[in-house]
């Protein structure tokens, strides 16, 4: 009878073991079941991307040959060219300014150094005044 209940306790023990490789079994199929899915969702998300890379590449080509087509390389030439001009007119208009604004700065100090000259004569002569009054009143 032992030999029965041995054979039985390991009957026993072995579907224990078997149910419990079973469920980690079912586990990790479960997981490589998600993993799967995963990686197919990765798979069609990333060939949408290319699908959409390959959109926009194909329009950056069509751009390009469209600007070529008008002749953007000249365009941007004459555009620098013309930006120079433009700066180098400006810098000599703003030469032209400033020399003419020295120009005025020494009329305005000779002009203010007249006025001046013309004040003290002014004074003095308001002073000569006042004194002949007093010597002729007193």
């Amino acid at each position: 009878m032992d030999d029965h209940r041995q054979r039985f306790l390991e009957a026993e023990e072995q579907a224990v073991s078997l149910v419990a490789e079973l469920r980690a079994l079912k586990r990790e199929t479960s997981r490589s079941r998600d993993a799967s899915s995963t990686l197919q969702k990765v798979g069609e998300d990333l060939s949408s991307l290319v699908d959409r890379q390959v959109a926009v590449t194909d329009a950056i080509q069509a751009t390009i040959k469209a600007l070529r087509q008008i002749g953007t390389l000249e365009i941007l030439d004459a555009v620098g060219s013309l930006k120079s001009e433009v700066a180098r007119d400006i810098r000599q208009q703003l030469e032209r300014m400033a020399g003419d604004t020295r120009q005025l700065l020494e009329g305005m100090e000779s002009s203010l150094r007249s006025i001046q000259v013309t004040a003290y004569a002014l004074a003095g002569g308001l002073i000569l005044l006042g004194v002949l009054l007093l010597l002729y009143v007193g």
